[in-house]
């Protein structure tokens, strides 16, 4: 796969989308829930621990870098483990081959219970893994490009709903911290911190993104960290604050909210919301196939690097059959992402394990040398 480049900030919309695609199509029936204020103090608390387990990775990858030219966390294992670094492959591999099929057994969902109950499950998971599939081959730089546009419509559909919706805000809804009792009130503290942090897989991607990217990382992850805190709090405000407890019961709470909105230029937002929902489930999936694809390509010859994007598509849909119309497979992928546990190994245990590594290796040679 050649290494195309962009700025920034086309990264930090592309992971912004990607963020906010999980965030829009969250769903009521799989386990997490969105809280009223004591869970939005926990999303506060999520942002600043996304910051925290962002940073051993960060600063491996660096230690482990040419100045002016990043590498990514693969490059960097191969440098401090060897033949071990095909290990970290295999898993980052899966792992976002994993990703991607789950976004396109979300979006399936979506499609078939909120929009058309009548349309072929398979049919609708294989469009989006071609169109997913085609995203890849175009490259990062046309990805980029088209998160642009994407996330410029995507504010102004935000602005119509919020501005339709103002009034109806009821803040009552928004109970204060901790209103329904201590245990009660740091369960969801927790989990609002878990709806933060949990469902961000787009952290380990950043880490196999940094050789394309043209700028300071360090702050553009603090802006795209803030981005969508700030959106997965306005959208939880709005869920809490319009529908209350309907919120609660409600499979697709934003797609509600998105129908009761009405402006007198598009009648119902509906429509606008599944336009945007539908090319963002794009987005997503595209950039976690490219990035299984590039785990993928460091294992293979120079030859076989060309087929990455089709293996990597292939191991994606074969996981999302498996969650596809099997809504207790997709329940239970829910609630092992809630936990967080799949993130913190992708990217805390796995990166901080190699930095430490990294660390106790060049501590010893540097001793070697010494008694030279």
């Amino acid at each position: 796969m050649s290494k195309r480049r962009v700025k920034m900030y086309q990264v930090v919309l592309l992971l912004f989308l990607s963020r906010a695609f999980t965030i829009i199509s969250y769903n009521s029936k799989q386990g997490s829930s969105f809280g009223a204020t004591t869970a939005l103090i926990g999303v506060l608390l999520g942002f600043a621990l996304m910051l925290l387990i962002f940073l051993p990775g960060y600063y491996f990858i660096r230690r482990n870098s040419i100045q002016g030219e990043m590498s990514d966390l693969s490059m960097c294992a191969a440098k401090a483990v060897g033949k071990g670094a095909a290990v970290v492959d295999v898993f980052y591999f899966l792992f976002f081959a994993a990703v991607a099929g789950y976004t396109v057994a979300n979006f399936e969902l979506f499609i078939t219970t909120a929009i058309y109950p009548q349309a072929s499950h398979f049919l609708v998971v294989f469009l989006l893994i071609l169109a997913a599939c085609y995203g890849v081959f175009m490259g990062i730089e046309s990805l980029s490009r088209t998160a642009i546009i994407v996330f410029a419509v995507f504010l102004i559909s935000m602005g119509f709903i919020i501005f339709s919706l103002l009034p109806q805000m009821d803040w009552v809804n928004l109970k204060m911290p901790f209103w329904s009792g201590l245990q009660e009130g740091t369960t969801a503290l927790f989990g609002g911190m878990m709806d933060s942090v949990g469902q961000s897989m787009e952290l380990a991607a950043l880490f196999f993104l940094m050789p394309h990217i043209i700028g300071k990382i360090g702050k553009g992850m603090v802006a795209w960290d803030a981005m969508f805190t700030a959106q997965l709090i306005l959208v939880s405000v709005f869920i809490v604050g319009i529908l209350g407890q309907l919120g609660i019961t409600q499979p697709f709470p934003f797609y509600t909210l998105a129908s009761v909105a009405e402006i007198s230029i598009f009648q119902r937002l509906d429509a606008l919301h599944v336009s945007i929902w539908v090319l963002m489930g794009y987005i997503k999936t595209a950039l976690f196939i490219f990035v299984s694809a590039k785990s993928l390509s460091h294992m293979l010859p120079e030859r076989g690097r060309k087929f990455t994007p089709f293996i990597a598509t292939g191991a994606s849909l074969v996981v999302s059959l498996l969650f596809s119309d099997n809504i207790q497979n997709l329940n239970l992928a829910s609630t092992v992402i809630g936990t967080g546990i799949p993130v913190a190994v992708a990217v805390l245990v796995i990166p901080g394990g190699l930095f430490l590594i990294d660390l106790i290796r060049n501590r010893k040679a540097k001793k070697g040398e010494a008694r030279r």
